[in-house]
């Protein structure tokens, strides 16, 4: 399947005039909405995981370094796994035979590695590295609702402003143009990013199409969200 429909160059302006629409669509809704709505709309969505990528990590940290919660769920958890002890090197056949799902393994032996024991106890590393994992995703959570709410007070605010002041509805709507464009470009980055991670042939034509379009490939080198997942290390 080629969604090229006309080539120059080398290049395909199939995708790209489909990523232009995208971003003429989201440029139309930003002119409607205006700035300062769609700024707050952009931090409260794009910003506040951006936000919560870079300080998830450190705020789970200290949550764990000064409370029992994590220890509490790690008891939790560890209850529905055997305590077998086995040797380091012997966890990952243990983990197998517990049909485990294989991308937690990697986290599961790291975690037990960090313990500096030459053995385990089974239940107590799949607990704790489940707790350390649900500590960070509940941290994460906590601070996109922190910037959501936030967001709210500060929409309320400005669109006092906005009608006490009506002269600035011109210019609020043409910054809103070219926030829209921005978040369109994320929104495509979104879809690329995903389509890298899904191991599916059938959809090998889309990821020829993306090599071939110039917008797409230039999007795919400065991945939002690559950039985003490596922000996120324990």
């Amino acid at each position: 399947m080629n969604l090229g429909l006309f080539t120059i160059a080398g290049f395909s302006f199939g995708l790209d005039l489909v990523i232009g629409i995208i971003l003429l669509i989201y440029g139309i809704i930003g002119i409607v909405k205006g700035f300062f709505k769609e700024l707050l709309g952009f931090i409260g969505t794009t910003v506040s995981f951006i936000v919560a990528a870079i300080f998830c990590v450190k705020l789970a940290t200290l949550v764990i370094e000064n409370t029992a919660w994590d220890d509490s769920l790690a008891t939790l958890i560890a209850g529905n796994f055997p305590n077998d002890e086995v040797a380091l090197s012997a966890l990952p056949d243990a983990l197998s035979s517990l049909n485990i799902p294989f991308f937690l393994n990697t986290p599961i032996i790291d975690y037990a590695t960090s313990l500096n024991t030459e053995t385990v106890v089974v239940s107590a590393v799949i607990g704790g590295t489940a707790a350390k994992y649900i500590m960070i995703a509940a941290s994460f959570l906590a601070i996109v609702l922190a910037v959501k709410i936030i967001c709210a007070i500060i929409g309320g605010i400005m669109k006092a402003l906005k009608t006490a002041l009506p002269f600035i509805k011109g210019f609020d709507r043409l910054l809103g143009l070219l926030l829209g464009i921005v978040k369109g470009a994320v929104f495509v980055c979104g879809l690329l990013y995903l389509l890298e991670l899904i191991p599916i042939s059938q959809l090998d034509f889309l990821r020829e199409e993306v090599a071939s379009s110039a917008l797409a490939t230039f999007l795919s080198k400065n991945n939002l969200f690559v950039w985003l997942t490596s922000l996120i290390k324990f």
